[in-house]
């Protein structure tokens, strides 16, 4: 028997969240992977998302001055028979 610890193999690792007000002040927040984002409308509904996120680690979360700082990304899908061939675009955010 080995006395190291594993991860457990379906658990996802911890990852910091940043967290920063918009110009319209919203507030966005995002994994440092940019996996996972959302967009909120004041700063406690988006620390409360982070926070479910992230396994409840407040050490984890970062506040930036402004949401400028942070980078989201725009995914493509495309599927044929449902829209004809043209591609949807969803931002994460």
């Amino acid at each position: 028997m080995s006395s190291e610890k594993s991860e457990e193999p379906d658990s996802e690792p911890l990852q910091r969240f940043f967290m920063a007000p918009d110009p319209l002040g919203h507030w966005i927040v995002q994994d440092q992977a940019g996996r996972r984002s959302g967009y909120f409308i004041n700063r406690e509904w988006a620390r409360k998302f982070a926070l479910a996120e992230n396994g409840h680690r407040p050490d984890l979360l970062i506040e930036l001055p402004e949401a400028s700082a942070l980078t989201f990304t725009q995914i493509a899908f495309h599927n044929d028979s449902s829209n004809g061939g043209l591609s949807a675009y969803r931002k994460a955010a």
